[in-house]
């Protein structure tokens, strides 16, 4: 349908063909921020599972501390932060 408007407005001088045009190209800039957006979320949700899945050694670590704070020695008193 997008190809075929963009055949009918071709070269017209007319305003609602030419303001036609201008939707079109608005409707073509509305898809490609689209896609980004719709790339960037992807991207984002893919990083946060690999986190999920396989986290650095660094992440365990503070895992394992917090694990071990706030269930074996959560009557152990420390001080607060």
């Amino acid at each position: 349908m997008k190809e075929f408007g963009d055949h009918v407005t071709e070269g017209q001088t007319d305003p609602q063909y030419m303001f036609l045009a201008q939707r079109l190209s608005a409707l073509d800039d509305g898809w490609k921020e689209l896609l980004q957006m719709w790339d960037s979320r992807q991207q984002g949700l893919s990083q946060d599972l690999n986190l999920q899945v396989s986290p650095s050694p660094n992440l365990k670590k503070y895992i394992w501390i917090f694990y071990l704070l706030t269930s074996k020695f959560s009557s152990f008193p420390y001080p607060s932060l």
